[in-house]
């Protein structure tokens, strides 16, 4: 459940979500599909794509600079999916890095 930028998992933990903009492949299976990654917490991503994998389906998430991370759809939206990761290590990480390249991207000037 999200609200006011918050994921709460079903154990009670929850997660503050960031926004981000960075364009990412979803792997479902054998598709490759461009992907606009919203928003990223260690617990997930939402992510704006025309790719519909059904809910439950693990994907791998391939982001241009911090790296791959296995998902599972946890939710369809009017323009995209929800992802949720495991929450360990290798989620957190994903989550500060990708975070962390979009803080220090600079437009072009």
């Amino acid at each position: 459940m999200s609200e006011g930028g918050v994921h709460r998992l079903a154990s009670g933990r929850t997660f503050t979500r960031y926004r981000s903009k960075r364009v990412c492949v979803l792997v479902a299976g054998t598709r490759r599909d461009a992907a606009r990654m919203r928003d990223v917490s260690a617990a997930g991503a939402t992510l704006e794509t025309l790719s519909r994998p059904p809910l439950g389906d693990i994907v791998s998430l391939q982001h241009p600079e911090a790296g791959e991370i296995s998902a599972r759809v946890s939710r369809h939206t009017r323009d995209g999916i929800g992802l949720s990761f495991e929450v360990d290590e290798a989620a957190v990480s994903f989550a500060m890095l990708a975070l962390a390249i979009d803080m220090t991207d600079r437009p072009a000037r």
